[in-house]
């Protein structure tokens, strides 16, 4: 028997194998079960391998991680007959949808995809894995969670048990920063924010943390331009009574990224005269990098905070 499990949603994919291991374990054996790497293999002894008897079991199970790798394998797979002596398992991550391999894979009776689960059902299963684990998320705190983890599974449910060690029962984003470094996006974002509050001294003490842990000053740059111009976009917006879930839908900002814009735009009553400037500013920033000053990214990005903390 042959089973394809294809996606990005690793936790889940786990899940589903490990059953599947313990179950055929159970059945054939402690030695019944191999797991191999498609880079490791070579198609022409695969191919044999799959009809010949196992040496240490009956019947095996034979696994094949980054089965994308090497499309000769995903070939030897899909031809081989049907067995009694071999069941194989292909793990795969992603193909390009374009091709017959794919093509034949997502035909196959095996196939089974597991996506990354959209956001409404990640909150749900967050908020439901975190009251069996005896804790209590904010909505903040799962937003913020989600946010730093970029949506995986795997990672939220180790951070998940992580917080657990705390014996708190209810969790707010600060407890995050124990077990979890703050998305770039979230940085820059608080980056753009201090700057506006005039609150340089916690300006200065990110940059220099962010360049003592050797943080990508350029990955941090590119994205407070792009909070600044979505602030911007909020801004106009606001002014014309229109939700920040309209001004995400048509700009493509991340609904939750727009409703925390809303906020600091709303807190610090932000004109469009003041966010043309903070624009202004962080043109200045990109363009200068990208001609003359192109080796010294963290006083010019300095100084562009200092300019919009000044406004």
């Amino acid at each position: 028997m042959l089973r394809i499990f294809y996606g990005t949603n690793t936790f889940n994919k786990r899940l589903e194998l490990a059953k599947l291991k313990a179950d055929f374990s159970s059945k054939n054996g402690p030695y019944s079960i191999r797991e191999l790497v498609a880079e490791d293999i070579d198609a022409q002894m695969l191919a044999q391998d799959l009809m010949a008897n196992g040496l240490f079991a009956s019947k095996e199970l034979i696994i094949i991680r980054s089965a994308e790798d090497d499309l000769d394998i995903l070939r030897t797979c899909l031809d081989a007959p049907e067995s009694d002596l071999k069941d194989v398992i292909l793990l795969i991550t992603t193909l390009d949808k374009r091709t017959a391999e794919y093509q034949s894979l997502q035909k196959h009776p095996g196939f089974t995809e597991f996506a990354n689960l959209v956001d409404q059902k990640l909150r749900t299963w967050i908020s439901q894995t975190s009251s069996k684990l005896g804790l209590s998320l904010s909505g903040s705190a799962i937003q913020d969670l989600i946010l730093r983890t970029s949506s995986d599974q795997q990672e939220i449910w180790i951070c998940l048990n992580q917080l657990v060690l705390l014996n708190k029962s209810e969790i707010e984003s600060s407890d995050l920063d124990t077990f979890l470094a703050a998305s770039s996006s979230e940085t820059a974002f608080n980056l753009l924010e201090s700057a506006l509050k005039k609150d340089s001294a916690k300006v200065k003490k990110t940059l220099a943390e962010l360049e003592l842990f050797r943080e990508d000053p350029y990955q941090i740059i590119g994205l407070l331009c792009s909070q600044g111009f979505s602030l911007a976009a909020v801004t106009f917006g606001r002014l014309k009574s229109i939700s920040s879930q309209t001004i995400a839908s048509d700009t493509g900002i991340h609904p939750f990224a727009a409703s925390q814009q809303l906020k600091l735009s709303q807190s610090l009553n932000l004109n469009k005269a003041k966010v043309s400037k903070i624009t202004e500013s962080l043109g200045w920033l990109d363009t200068s990098l990208k001609t003359v000053n192109k080796t010294e990214p963290w006083p010019m990005l300095d100084a562009a905070l200092m300019q919009i903390s000044m406004l």
